[in-house]
């Protein structure tokens, strides 16, 4: 990683002297001028300890297009270089929502040439309401703990046609290639969205409504096998489970879930995948960049749902004492290993690893990355203080 030291080796390396030696004032200023330009490094000369660079190309003429239909994120043709490093060629469009309006935009690639950080298909996340860039680190790194498959990442720095964009997630897309490289062959692929809409809160009233809920990434339009789950829940409800799921990873996934204050991730940001012939469906998480975040409630969030969350799960989990008592006892788990000083420690290694590309970056270098992470970590101790109370005052009927 560079200090601001290495930008002074030139000037250094110059004798004091240089600058009486010379009786012509145009002469020193001219060895002034030189110094200077050899102090200005090239942004593509890059250190090894640095953050990877890409270098995304994209047509103005379709640069432009992506600009005049925005809401609709078109695809375009684009390029992107790993600097001095391998070629992607293939569609970018805009990703995410929060990013579709703003001066730092997000960007997907679906690849049909070579690969980039390994992977054909990605995203380019700004993390607009992350500015501290390690809400979907935690997020992954919790849900992994509990025997999840999580998107792999990598801090990067992106530029535009020349032009320095900043500081980037980059994000695996979970996609067919996703779980084929974890040695799984998956049927069906459901990505859940537009949570405000409460059509994928996995309820009864949600089965009719599940093309505006879900987008298929792969399956059955008509989304029959998710129709089972649904049902599937109702029945374990009644106390007759079909093996549609694994409720202790059920459990397991919606304490993680609760944990890290993940609002956003009830009814929106999940994905659910089953392999083969296989009617079991499992979860992948999507997109934290939103938990643990002031104020404490937030969204559905509520001081009377804090415990539960608020999905057609939780409404399961609060009304069978089996998996009552074993949610409460992953939530233990969970404080255990994941106190506030513990999160802490963990986001210690990755902030020094982006603090030179934070403060280059155009937007977030006006902010300070400690108190970003202070943010994290206060909202953490108080919810975690939240959910111990709680704990302690339920009851499994």
């Amino acid at each position: 990683m560079l200090d601001n030291k290495h930008l002074l080796r030139p000037i250094l390396k110059v004798p004091i002297t240089y600058s009486f030696c010379f009786g012509n004032s145009m002469v020193r200023h001219l060895i002034y001028l030189m110094l200077l330009v050899g102090c200005q490094r090239d942004p593509l000369d890059r250190d090894p300890s640095e953050l990877s660079l890409l270098e995304l190309k994209i047509d103005p003429k379709h640069l432009s297009e992506l600009e005049t239909t925005v809401a609709g994120k078109n695809e375009v043709p684009g390029k992107i270089t790993v600097h001095q490093g391998a070629t992607w060629r293939g569609m970018i469009s805009y990703s995410g929502k929060s990013s579709l309006y703003h001066r730092k935009r997000g960007y997907q690639g679906v690849g049909r040439e070579g690969r980039l950080m390994g992977f054909k298909n990605f995203r380019l996340s700004a993390q607009v309401s992350d500015p501290s860039f390690m809400r979907n680190l935690l997020t992954f790194e919790v849900y992994a703990s509990m025997g999840f498959s999580v998107p792999k990442t990598e801090f990067v720095e992106v530029y535009l046609n020349g032009d320095f964009q900043g500081l980037y997630l980059f994000i695996e897309e979970v996609d067919r290639d996703f779980f084929k490289t974890r040695g799984l062959d998956p049927s069906s692929i459901y990505k859940a969205r537009f949570g405000r809409l409460g059509a994928a809160d996995l309820s009864l009233s949600s089965i009719n409504q599940l093309h505006i809920g879900f987008n298929v990434v792969l399956g059955d339009e008509r989304m029959f096998d998710l129709k089972d789950l649904i049902m599937a829940i109702q029945d374990y409800q009644n106390n007759r489970d079909n093996g549609v799921l694994d409720w202790n990873e059920v459990v397991k996934y919606h304490a993680v879930t609760v944990f890290l204050k993940h609002w956003d991730g009830f009814k929106n940001n999940y994905i659910l995948h089953r392999a083969g012939d296989s009617p079991l469906f499992h979860w992948v998480p999507w997109d934290g960049d939103q938990i643990l975040q002031d104020p404490l409630f937030k969204g559905d969030f509520t001081s009377e749902n804090a415990l539960w969350g608020f999905n057609e799960i939780a409404s399961t989990i609060i009304n069978n004492p089996i998996l009552c008592q074993k949610y409460l006892e992953q939530l233990s788990i969970l404080a255990q290993a994941y106190s506030s000083d513990s999160i802490r420690t963990y986001l210690t290694g990755p902030a020094k690893k982006i603090a030179l590309a934070y403060r280059k970056d155009p937007l977030l270098g006006k902010k300070q990355l400690e108190v970003e992470i202070d943010g994290i970590i206060s909202t953490a101790r108080t919810w975690q203080q939240l959910l111990k109370e709680k704990r302690a005052a339920a009851t499994c009927l």
